[in-house]
């Protein structure tokens, strides 16, 4: 099988050889004719007209299209005939030396421009070349960056099951035995609960990064009253914050609206956003408040916590940053939860703006649009008698 294909593909390079060479001969005779056709026109015109301008054609043609040893090749060619037209159409004296200095400011004039021209084609040359790695450089970037995908989805989705079973195995422990066991035994118990609900969340938030990474998260969308959507994202954080000792709220100025949204990934949204801020809030409150701007629902998460550093909000809405807000290790995520959010809200036809002062605390807004009520007609015709 390869003693067959080396000589078909010889018989290519061979093919493709031989087409370069006639093209260059042709390329060439092109050359050579354009020559010949600006020397007669030198010697009809004779001092009637300076053809020497008309000799850049051909050296131009030369160096970007066959070589630079052509290119010079015929600019002494062009300063020959050139000079030998003036002297015998008798545009000047015979016998000045000036046309033999003016032959050699020609030479040096022709030898620039075939040079200039070789050097243009290298350029375009190396662009091309280099738009060609470029090109090769980000498909393979586009392949890695699929297979990586892929990786990263096949372990997330083989690691689910078994943190699941883990999960309700220390459940199951701590209902059982955990009333007998000392208090250090109770203790490793719930770090390690903390620590596989951590890694569970982890996982559930990478397989959404990938899911909207690749456009394969469908969202039900349908309208939806925002007051109730607000309410119940607090209620369902109320007892996270409890236990940190923050007053969590909701302003009770919440518009009349309706939102075309998907309920669940809004409430995602929201979740993502009091919970960042109960982790990051020390002491004080966490307000959640909506109002009404230009056609569209504004919602807000402010808290009284640490702030983010101002060096870090540029790089916040990039996937797996968690740094900006101090505290231990421990305490920070995986740094998708604020990616996952602009993507869902993105996906709304919405967007997502961090304000933040670092020891003051951080609000997050996300905009919606509004569902437009039906049009009335003000003027409603009279039925027909």
């Amino acid at each position: 099988m390869t003693t067959s294909s080396q000589p078909a593909s010889a018989g290519v390079s061979a093919k493709i050889e031989w087409g370069r060479r006639l093209k260059r001969v042709l390329l060439f005779i092109g050359g050579v004719a354009l020559f010949f056709l600006v020397v007669v026109a030198d010697f009809e015109t004779g001092p009637n007209l300076s053809a020497a301008i008309f000799y850049l054609f051909p050296i131009v043609y030369f160096g970007f299209l066959i070589s630079g040893g052509w290119g010079a090749v015929f600019s002494v060619l062009s300063v020959a005939a050139w000079l030998v037209s003036d002297l015998s159409t008798g545009l000047t004296p015979p016998g000045s030396t000036i046309p033999y200095w003016n032959a050699a400011a020609q030479l040096a004039m022709f030898l620039a421009t075939a040079y200039a021209a070789v050097k243009s084609r290298q350029e375009i040359h190396k662009l091309r070349e280099d738009k060609r790695s470029l090109a090769r450089f980000g498909q393979e970037m586009i392949e890695l960056s699929a297979r990586n995908v892929e990786f990263a989805s096949t372990v997330s989705h083989e690691l689910r099951t078994p943190m699941a079973t883990i999960k309700e195995s220390l459940k199951l422990l701590d209902d059982k035995a955990g009333q007998t066991l000392g208090p250090e035994s109770r203790h490793y118990l719930s770090m390690a609960r903390k620590n596989i609900e951590r890694l569970i969340r982890f996982t559930n938030n990478v397989l959404d990064y990938i899911r909207l990474e690749e456009n394969k998260r469908q969202l039900a969308m349908a309208p939806q009253n925002l007051a109730p959507l607000l309410a119940e994202a607090v209620e369902l954080h109320r007892l996270l914050a409890a236990q940190k000792g923050l007053e969590l709220k909701c302003s009770p100025e919440i518009p009349d609206c309706t939102v075309r949204c998907d309920p669940d990934a809004i409430l995602q949204v929201l979740g993502n956003l009091l919970a960042n801020a109960i982790k990051f809030t020390d002491q004080g409150s966490i307000t959640v408040a909506a109002r009404l701007d230009a056609g569209r629902a504004v919602v807000s998460v402010a808290d009284t916590g640490r702030g983010i550093e101002k060096s870090f909000l540029p790089s916040l809405f990039q996937p797996f940053q968690s740094q900006g807000r101090g505290g231990s290790d421990a305490n920070r995520g995986a740094g998708l939860g604020l990616v996952i959010s602009k993507k869902i809200v993105e996906a709304h036809q919405g967007r997502i703006q961090v304000e933040s002062e670092q020891g003051r605390g951080t609000t997050v807004s996300i905009e919606l649009p509004i569902c437009k009520p039906p049009s009335t007609n003000p003027h409603p015709k009279e039925p027909a008698l």
